[in-house]
Order: C-alpha cells, then sequence, then structure tokens
C-alpha cells in the first residue's frame, strides 16, 4: 500500500501549519486521523518534533471516556436490557 504522505513537508500542509511548534490541540485528531496515511519514518519524525503528544494524547483519551461514561449514564435501563437481548440472542 502506497502511502499518501512520504515528507514531514507534505504533513504540515495537510495541517495547515509552518512548524510542528504550531500544532494545536483540534489539529492532534487530525494529525492521528492521518497516520495510516503516513510512511512510518515520516510519521515517527513528525512526532519527535512537535512537544506534548502524549499529553494530548493522554488527554483525548481521558475526555473520550470521560463521554463515554457520561452517554452510558444518560441511558435509561430499558435501552440497556435491549441491547443485551440483541447481543445474547
Amino acid at each position: 500500500m502506497s502511502k499518501e504522505l512520504k515528507t514531514e513537508q507534505e504533513v504540515k500542509n495537510m495541517l495547515g501549519i509552518q512548524d510542528f511548534r504550531q500544532l494545536k490541540k483540534t489539529q492532534i485528531i487530525d494529525f492521528v486521523s492521518n497516520l495510516p496515511n503516513m510512511d512510518t519514518e515520516v510519521a515517527k519524525a513528525c512526532i519527535d518534533q512537535f512537544p506534548a503528544f502524549k499529553e494530548y494524547s493522554n488527554n483525548i483519551i481521558d475526555r473520550y471516556i470521560e463521554l463515554c461514561n457520561n452517554g452510558i449514564k444518560d441511558v435509561h435501563a430499558e435501552t440497556i436490557a435491549s441491547w443485551q437481548y440483541i447481543l445474547v440472542d
């Protein structure tokens, strides 16, 4: 499979930035979503260039878990019972 993004500059152009230090939290999702389209070495080089990737990634995961937990709280017991019925049968 040919990777679409073969250089760091192509990745920066895709994100609309000049430097990885300019990367905003909202752009991290775009970056992560496009990792499969990047050459492996280019992806590694990009990650090495911008600060706090691990922190941003952990924050995204924590927020996602929080959203899922809140969604589960909002679901009625009847809906959960319906899902269980569907999954068991």
